[in-house]
C-alpha cells in the first residue's frame, strides 16, 4: 500500500472472508487512504457464492462499517456472474492476471509494460500480496506515470 498511496494510486482489495477479521487493520487503513475493498468468494454455485458474500458483507459492517458491492468470483462461471449483476453486484474480473507469477520484479515490468502497449482502452490487472508484489510496484509506477499511463481505481473501469 506504501508504494500505491506514494504514487497516488487507488486500487480495489479484494478478501475472502474468512480473511476479513486477521485483516482488520490493514482494512482500516485500505478504507482510510481511499482505496476500494471487494470479496473474492470461492464456489460454484449461486448459493454457495451467495452465502459467502453474506459472510463478508456481516464482516465488512461489523469491521470497518462498509458495504461493498464488488466481487471476484475465483471459480463460479457465468450463470453466477450473472445472476449476481442482477442483485446489484459489481463483479470484477482482471484482463492480466499477475497472481503466482514468480519472475523477478524487473522482469515482470517489463512485461506487464509490453502488454499495456499492446492494447488500448482501460486493462484490469490482478496482483497478490507477495512480498515480491511491492518490487513490481515499485518498477512499476514510476515508469507508467513517465510514460503517461493513467491509473483508476478498478470501480471506474466497469461500465
Amino acid at each position: 500500500m506504501d508504494q500505491l498511496d506514494g504514487a497516488g494510486v487507488k486500487a480495489l482489495f479484494l478478501f475472502r472472508s474468512e480473511e476479513l477479521e486477521a485483516n482488520e487493520e490493514n482494512l482500516r487503513r485500505i478504507v482510510g487512504s481511499g482505496h476500494a475493498v471487494g470479496l473474492s468468494v470461492g464456489g460454484t454455485t449461486l448459493s454457495q457464492v451467495e452465502e459467502q458474500l453474506d459472510q463478508g458483507e456481516v464482516l465488512l459492517d461489523r469491521l470497518v462499517r462498509l458495504k461493498t458491492h464488488a466481487v471476484y468470483l475465483e471459480e463460479a462461471g457465468r450463470d453466477v456472474s450473472s445472476a449476481l449483476s442482477e442483485e446489484g453486484w459489481a463483479c470484477w474480473s482482471p484482463q492480466l492476471d499477475q497472481t503466482g507469477d514468480t519472475r523477478s520484479a524487473a522482469t515482470r515490468s517489463n512485461a506487464l509494460m509490453n502488454r499495456f502497449d499492446s492494447r488500448t482502452g482501460s486493462v484490469r490487472v490482478m496482483l497478490d500480496d507477495r512480498p515480491g508484489t511491492a518490487d513490481l510496484l515499485d518498477r512499476l509506477l514510476p515508469r507508467m506515470e513517465r510514460e503517461d499511463y493513467r491509473t483508476r481505481l478498478a470501480l471506474e473501469t466497469w461500465f
